[in-house]
Formats: structure tokens, sequence, C-alpha cells
């Protein structure tokens, strides 16, 4: 569940102007009547009052009138602000700057995604090596006159002749996936509709995919049952894409398949939202090989980082709460634990991601809620930490091919716009490849991590933001945002929105709650279903801190 809450009040961007003379009063406003219902609810013996019920009913003309006249009076008073021109101004400078991918290569190609700043899409450049000249490969925002649909290049042919296009309109969930040729740019004929929640995993002459039985009536309200994995052959018509899972006993869970690099192996996540996941694997190398279960049931995270040296690495929660890799030798029971044997064994802090590139694997931990990057080889030997251009940050990338000579990934804090970094494991060191120059001084802020106590006694972390020099003394005008569920962590990240607030006084807080997924498993369960209570608490904790 999302909290959010505004420590803030309209006068704020003015109280921090000495020029400044007009202070809006909130209680000045005349506010539209929102009339009480008589309404009580007996829930297990509590009488609970719910005066506001009618405005449930979103189709009630009388809703709609609320819905009206409180938009009227919001929009009357942001309208009244005598800064308003003033910050949007300035948001639209700080918001305007290029932002930019992480490199992926592709055959003997690279493709990088660039966005000048404000365009509604992304565009895709090709170019043939680093530092050569970019071409457009795709530009979703030709595709529509309002920049509505979305496309963005999926999974790859192993030769690197093709690669899938996955396309989307209006921010509906609904899917078309294309093929481009990447020498020439051109579209195939090849169109595949009904998907939804799928990548494409390429083997040979085409590729893995999921997608829902074609709907009966409107594909906006009918039911979506069956996702199912088909098997698409370029050039031929989706009609005749092989049928290669369904679950006609389960028509409401999820199933992903993607191939390993090696081709070996065809990895099947089945899931049922947002809680556990099973996994099954077919060997490619034999025809008509039967799927074999590798973690069976809901209840635990597992996922299948790649095919290495004859045994399949898993990063997994089994046994681990804060997740540990392990090596799984598919000669053997897949399912007997006790036969798996640890690379990346369980540590005092989240192990959250495991990239197989150039010939290393890449873990992402989890640190107080930010991330460091460690590289082992197979064996889980010879560690060496990536250094990264601060402690308190995120990352992401770190992805490629067995045999790739350079690895890219991003980084981003709360002052640190997402910059794309070059790591050479050969060397062990990482040169800057693009950065964004954003009309702000990083310099001029400070970022701190302190710890403090919920309700139950609990220790919580959060991260405070603000301009060096201000005294922290609970006066200072403080936006507390945090979230606290579906076991998402919250990592530092930059925002233009914040560094207006920050840049006129303002003090950014954000404490990791409990029911997010920052320190493992049992943090998460500690904050959802019973235990959610500690979810509010934590909350309302950091605000009595501040």
């Amino acid at each position: 569940m999302r909290v959010i809450i505004f420590l803030l009040f309209a006068g704020l961007f003015f109280s921090c102007e000495e020029t400044s003379t007009f202070v809006l009063n909130p209680d000045e406003i005349k506010y539209p009547e929102s009339r009480l219902m008589d309404q009580v609810d007996t829930l297990w013996g509590v009488e609970v009052e719910d005066p506001y019920r009618w405005l449930e009913d979103d189709r009630d003309p009388e809703v709609e009138q609320w819905v009206i006249d409180q938009n009227t009076t919001t929009r009357n008073y942001l309208d009244a602000l005598p800064l308003r021109n003033e910050l949007r101004d300035r948001y639209e400078k700080l918001f305007n700057y290029e932002k930019v991918g992480i490199p992926r290569k592709v055959g003997d190609k690279f493709f990088i995604s660039r966005n000048d700043g404000l365009q509604n899409q992304s565009v895709t450049y090709i170019f043939d090596s680093i530092g050569s000249e970019e071409r457009v490969f795709l530009d979703p925002n030709t595709l529509s006159e309002d920049g509505t649909i979305t496309a963005s290049l999926g999974g790859a042919s192993d030769d690197g002749k093709y690669i899938s296009v996955i396309k989307s309109a209006a921010g509906s969930d609904w899917q078309e996936i294309g093929v481009m040729d990447v020498e020439t740019g051109r579209e195939l004929d090849d169109v595949l509709k009904w998907v939804k929640f799928s990548g494409t995993s390429w083997v040979n002459d085409g590729f893995y995919y999921s997608r829902y039985p074609e709907p009966e009536g409107s594909a906006f309200s009918s039911e979506n049952t069956f996702h199912s994995v088909y098997f698409h052959k370029i050039g031929t018509l989706q009609s005749e894409d092989v049928l290669v899972y369904i679950d006609e006993k389960e028509p409401n869970r999820y199933h992903f398949a993607w191939a390993t690099e090696d081709n070996n192996y065809l990895v099947l996540n089945v899931s049922t939202g947002t809680d556990g996941n099973s996994l099954l694997i077919k060997d490619l190398r034999t025809e008509g090989s039967d799927w074999r279960i590798l973690v069976d049931g809901f209840t635990d995270h597992s996922g299948v980082v790649g095919s290495v040296e004859g045994k399949i690495l898993l990063l997994t929660d089994i046994e681990a709460p804060k997740y540990r890799l392990v090596a799984v030798d598919p000669t053997q029971e897949l399912t007997n634990t006790d036969l798996w044997t640890d690379i990346i064994p369980q540590s005092n802090h989240l192990l959250e991601s495991v990239q197989v590139s150039a010939g290393r694997l890449f873990a992402t931990f989890l640190r107080k809620a930010c991330h460091a990057v460690v590289s082992y080889d197979f064996m889980g030997l010879d560690a060496k930490e990536i250094a990264l251009p601060s402690n308190v940050g995120s990352v992401g990338g770190f992805g490629g091919k067995m045999n790739s000579k350079e690895v890219f990934y991003a980084f981003t804090s709360f002052t640190h716009p997402t910059s794309i970094y070059k790591y050479d494991p050969v060397l062990h060191e990482s040169l800057l490849f693009s950065a964004p120059e954003v009309n702000f001084m990083p310099a001029a802020y400070e970022t701190k991590q302190v710890e403090y106590f919920s309700k139950d006694g609990t220790k919580i972390p959060m991260f405070l933001v603000h301009k060096k020099g201000i005294v922290l003394n609970g006066k200072n005008p403080t936006l507390l945002y945090a979230y606290g569920g579906f076991n998402i962590s919250l990592t530092p990240s930059f925002s233009a929105s914040n560094i207006v607030f920050l840049e006129r006084g303002g003090v950014y807080a954000m404490p990791n709650l409990r029911g997010g997924g920052e320190f493992g498993e049992e943090w998460h369960k500690a904050g959802m279903l019973l235990e959610k209570q500690n979810v509010f608490d934590d909350f309302i904790a950091a605000a009595e801190y501040l």
C-alpha cells in the first residue's frame, strides 16, 4: 500500500522567500459542502460510523457534482498562488534534461534509448561501436499523434539478425508483438496479438511468449484466463504458433517462459500474483522432454539466473529469507534442497539480484536500503566489490552475454540524476559513459540516514535530504514519503519534483517501512495481512521523530 503524507501547506513556497508578503490561508477557503449520512456498520461487535458512504457510488449524479465542486475549489486555489508561473517554469527546466538508457549489445550492434527531456516516449538508437554515430532505429513518437503508443525492444535472435518489438496503446495492458530486422530496421509481417504480461525469449528461428485466448466480445471487459506460453516461428501466422504450456486446471495463474543463454533449458515461471512462485524446466536438447519441477508451491520466491558449467544457477529465499544463490545439478533430484550447493550464501544483507555477464556473476545487495554490487567467479570466489559513485544510491543493469567484453550499469541517488557507467571486468574499473546536465547544484544538498523506533520498539531506517546548513529543529517544511507493501524496496533515486521542494528549504524524508522488501522476506511479512498495522505505526513514528 502506498503511504504518502504531505507535512506541507500551500504557503510553503512563499514562507521561504524574503520578498514575499502574501501567504494563502487555507482556513479562509470556502469548501463545498460534504453531507453526512447516518451509516453505522457493526463489525465483529464494534460499531463503525461511515458518514461518507454515499461517495463510493461514482455513478451517482450527486457524487459527480461533488467531484466537480471539489476540483473547482482546488483549481481556483492553486491558480491564485503568486509564484505559480515561476514554479511551473522551474519544474520545466528541471524536467527538461536528456534521459539515457543502458546500452545493450545485440550481435555486433548496440542499442540505446534517449529522451530529450520532454518527449512523450524515448527513442531507440542503433550504433556499430562505442563512440560511433547513432541512428534512429525505433521512434514510438511517430506511431500516434498524441504520443500514447509505447514501443520497446524485447528479446533478440541468437545471431543478432532479428529483434522483437512490444507495443501498447494508451496505457493498456494489452500488447502487440512484432519483429524488426536489425540491419535494415524493417518491420516484418509477423504480428502477435492478445498478449499481456509477456517478454520474448528467442531460440533459433523463433521465440517464446505468453498470451491469452482471443477474448469474446470487448477486449477491455472480457475475463482474462488461461495465460499460456506459445512458440512463434518468424515468417508464420500467429494461428500456427505452437502451444508450449497451458494449465487447464488453474485458469488464473500467470506463466512466463525463457530459455537460458546456452539454449539448454527452457524455464517456466508460474505465479498467482504477488505471492511466491513455482519453477519448471525443460531440456531443449532432447526433443519431447518432459517438464520437471525445480521449485514447487507458492510460498517462496525463486528465479533461475542462468545455466553455467552444467549447473542451473538459482536465486532463492528457500531456507534463506535474505536470499542466496545456489547451483542445482540437473542430473539429480531438482527439488531436493540438500543437493543444492551454495554459490553466494545468505548474508546479513539482502541479495536482491544476480546477473551473469562477461564470464562473471554480478550480485546486487541491499545494505540499509542502498545498493552495493560484488562480482564473483562461477564458484562464488574471487569477490570484487565494484566502486560505485556513492555509497548512498541505487543501481540497475549489469546484464549482458557470457562473452561480453564490457558491462553497463546505471546509478542514481536523491541528488544524482541517473547516469550510465561502463565497467571493465578485466581492469575492475568503471568509466562514466553518459551523465545528464541538470539545472541544479548537487553539492548544495546532503543526504543522511537516521534510525528511529516504531511503536513496538522495532528500529526503522529513514533517509533525510535537505540543503546543507539547515537546522533540523522540527520546524522545516517536510515531505514524508513511504510505501511499506508488496515486498517493494524504496531506495535512493532522483526526482526533479523533489529538487524544487528542496531548493525552497524543504526536507525530504523517506523511511523504509515494514512490508517492503529492503530487508528480506521477514521484513516483508512483518507488514502484511494481520501485521499490516505495523506499516502505519512505522509511518506515524517517522512523523513523530521528525
